[in-house]
C-alpha cells in the first residue's frame, strides 16, 4: 500500500562533494497555454514521473480515469488559475534562492544519512489541499502555500492570523525536512505518550539545525519573540508539564497545542508559541546527543526508549 504521510542502518561520514538535486517543476508544466504542447509535455511526463502523477490524481484531482482531461479541467478551474499566475510572479522572483536552500538542505540531509534513497522533489500547485507532503518515496512541494504572508488567497481562503505568518519562503526548507525526516523514520515516532512525542519532536529539531541554514527562530517556526521566551522560561515550560502531570500523558486533546501549530501554549502565557513541545524535546535530545558523542546521527535518532534519552540527558533547566 502507499504511504502517505504530510507535514515525515545507516553509519556514514559526510559526503565529500554536494549532490545535485533536482527540483521538478510541475507548475511550469501545467502552466503551458499551448493545448498541444501540453498534451504531449504530460504524456511525457506520465512516463518520466508515474509515482507524482498517482499521486496528484488520487489527491488533487481525486480521479485517476483520465489524467490528461482531469488535468485540463483542474487548470482551467478559476481559482487554480489565478493561483498559476501568483506562483509564475513568485517563482521568476525566488526561484534561484528556493533551490538553492533546498539542494543545500538535502545535501546536508544525506550527507548524514548516505545509505538512505534520496527522494525525489516536486514544486507544484495542490489548490490548497497540502503544504509539503511524502507520497511513496517523493515529497511535493505545494508552493501556492508559500507565497506571503499578505497573499490574496489566504484571506480569500479564511486562513487563520496566526497561521498565515508561516505561508512565506523561509518555511519552505524548515518544513521540507520535517517532512523528509518524518518519511524515512517515523517508525522512531512510538507515541507512547507526551514524552515519546517530545523526543521525536527532538530529534526532528536536532537534524534539521545540522540541515538548515536558516535561524532557530525559522527552524522552530517561532516569532523572534516567542523564541527568547522560550529561553526566559525554559524551567517554566518543564515545570508545567510536569505539574499538570502531562509527561507521560495520553490524552492528544490536551496536548495538540504543544505539538501542533497553534496561537499560544494552552495553559501557558499568550507570550508562549503553539508547538513548544518542539523546544523543549530539542533542548533534552541535545543534551542526549551531548553526552553519546561516540554515537553517529542514525545511532542518535534510532534510540526510541524515551524514558533512558531523559535520563541519560540529565536535562534539568536551571530557574
Amino acid at each position: 500500500m502507499k504511504r502517505l504521510l504530510i507535514l515525515i542502518i545507516f553509519i556514514g561520514c559526510g559526503v565529500e562533494e554536494p549532490q545535485e538535486i533536482n527540483v521538478n517543476n510541475f507548475h511550469e508544466l501545467i502552466s503551458f497555454k499551448d493545448t498541444v504542447a501540453f498534451s504531449d509535455s504530460i504524456k511525457i511526463w506520465e512516463e518520466n514521473h508515474e509515482v507524482f502523477c498517482e499521486f496528484f490524481s488520487n489527491y488533487i484531482i481525486r480521479n485517476s480515469d483520465n489524467f490528461l482531461s482531469n488535468l485540463i479541467s483542474f487548470k482551467n478551474d478559476t481559482l487554480i488559475k489565478e493561483t498559476n499566475d501568483s506562483i509564475s510572479l513568485f517563482l521568476n522572483k525566488n526561484r534561484d534562492e528556493i533551490y538553492d536552500d533546498i539542494s543545500y538542505s538535502l545535501n546536508k540531509f544525506y550527507s548524514f544519512f548516505p545509505s538512505l534513497t534520496q527522494t525525489k522533489v516536486y514544486i507544484y500547485n495542490s489548490g490548497f489541499n497540502f503544504g509539503i507532503i511524502s507520497y511513496d518515496g517523493i515529497v511535493a512541494i505545494g508552493i501556492e502555500n508559500y507565497l506571503n504572508v499578505n497573499s490574496k488567497f489566504y484571506k480569500k481562503l479564511s486562513v487563520p492570523q496566526y497561521l498565515r505568518r508561516y505561508k512565506s519562503k523561509q518555511y519552505i526548507t524548515a518544513n521540507l525536512i520535517e517532512v523528509i525526516f518524518n518519511s524515512h523514520f517515523q517508525e522512531y515516532d512510538k507515541g507512547n505518550n507526551f514524552l515519546s512525542s517530545l523526543i521525536y519532536k527532538g530529534k526532528i529539531m536536532y537534524v534539521l539545525e545540522k540541515c538548515s541554514k536558516d535561524s532557530k527562530e525559522v527552524n522552530f517556526s517561532y516569532t523572534n519573540e516567542e523564541y527568547l521566551w522560550c529561553e526566559e522560561n525554559e524551567f517554566l515550560i518543564w515545570n508545567f508539564f510536569i505539574e499538570n502531570d502531562l509527561i507521560f500523558s495520553n490524552n492528544q486533546n490536551s496536548l495538540r497545542s504543544y505539538l501542533n501549530y497553534s496561537p499560544f501554549a494552552k495553559g501557558m502565557p499568550r507570550e508562549s508559541p503553539g508547538r513548544i513541545a518542539y523546544y523543549i524535546g530539542y533542548k533534552i535530545f541535545k543534551k542526549y546527543a551531548e553526552k553519546h558523542k561516540n554515537k553517529t546521527l542514525f545511532e542518535l535518532v534510532a534510540e526510541t526508549d524515551e524514558n533512558k534519552i531523559l535520563s541519560e540527558s540529565k536535562y534539568k533547566p536551571k530557574k
